[in-house]
């Protein structure tokens, strides 16, 4: 795929890993079940690194070539959150965001370009206070100046609380196609409880041609998301 040309095709898959903060062995299953599904680009997010993963290792030996966000370690309470890229095709690493309103907001950004195309992976985090959402998602929408933006959003739109809207205010998402993926959620919990919370947005000369949940094998063999899988085209 991914053809440099008047159209171009791209797969991006992106699943959240459920690392909690905690660095965690990456199986090979895992990488191997991402690869299968054909990407172009695959993100993981909610993912630290350490030297128990060696995942970067892992997932170069797939093929890839990867980018990872900052690993910050905060006393007391574990690491930063963090985002890994892995692309078949060369790209530049981006600079980090700035000014993020916490660390983990930072840790949890990364910007690619590749073939002149910005992708942004984000996973937002989970904060708990309303002032801390809403400075987060301000921030959030004055970074993202590219093409494409994928990961966890902690945002679900079908289920309009008051911490979804204010992020979709945020974003302005007049500004960007928002993709409505197939399947019944992204998220489900041990107590059954499900959720749209992972999603793609789009914008300038790219178009989405198919996103679509995928939850096996991920649920609940290796995680508590399905993947994300995208098809772009542009022109």
């Amino acid at each position: 795929r991914m053809y440099l040309g008047p159209f171009l095709l791209m797969r991006i898959v992106s699943l959240n890993v459920n690392h909690k903060s905690h660095p965690r062995e990456i199986p090979v299953g895992l990488i191997r079940s991402l690869d299968q599904l054909k990407p172009d680009i695959f993100l993981l997010n909610e993912f630290v690194s350490g030297e128990q993963c060696q995942a970067e290792e892992l997932i170069r030996e797939f093929g890839y070539e990867t980018a990872l966000s900052e690993a910050v370690r905060r006393p007391s309470k574990g690491w930063c959150n963090q985002v890994l890229i892995a692309s078949k095709f060369e790209f530049l690493a981006l600079p980090m965001p700035i000014d993020p309103p916490t660390v983990s907001a930072g840790t949890n950004y990364l910007g690619i370009d590749i073939s002149g195309i910005t992708v942004t992976a984000v996973r937002a985090p989970m904060y708990r206070s309303a002032s801390q959402w809403r400075d987060y998602w301000s921030w959030l929408a004055q970074q993202l100046k590219g093409d494409l933006v994928i990961g966890d959003l902690n945002v679900d739109p079908e289920r309009l609380h008051r911490r979804d809207s204010v992020a979709l205010e945020c974003l302005g998402v007049s500004d960007w196609e928002f993709g409505g993926p197939e399947g019944e959620w992204s998220f489900k919990s041990t107590s059954g409880n499900t959720s749209k919370i992972d999603h793609v947005l789009v914008k300038n000369t790219l178009q989405l041609k198919q996103v679509r949940y995928v939850s096996e094998p991920f649920w609940s063999k290796y995680t508590d998301h399905a993947a994300l899988v995208v098809d772009i085209a542009t022109w």
